[in-house]
């Protein structure tokens, strides 16, 4: 039994890896969504506000910042995909 996990589990870390990716930029638009509804502080509350009071450049600050956030969330899923499955590089893309 022991066998089986060491052989299963290594091989599945590309697929795995691979679905964190899309969830880490997913869960940084899901945040955002939840503070547009229920949120007295945060970056979705800055777009809302701004928005209201006809704030564009800070509206787009908040964005910008929503980018990195995505960005950088991405790049370590990334980047701990490349230290735990570096055999997997380039399979995703096929």
């Amino acid at each position: 039994m022991e066998g089986v996990c060491k052989i299963r589990i290594p091989n599945a870390y590309p697929y795995i890896l691979s679905a964190l990716k899309v969830t880490a930029t997913s869960a940084v638009v899901g945040a955002i969504v939840g503070e547009f509804v229920a949120s007295q502080r945060g970056l979705g509350y800055v777009i809302i506000t701004s928005q209201s009071s006809m704030n564009t450049p800070l509206a787009f600050g908040a964005l910008v910042w929503i980018s990195i956030i995505g960005l950088a969330l991405y790049g370590a899923v990334a980047g701990l995909s490349s230290v735990l499955a570096p055999w997997a590089e380039g399979q995703s893309n096929r």
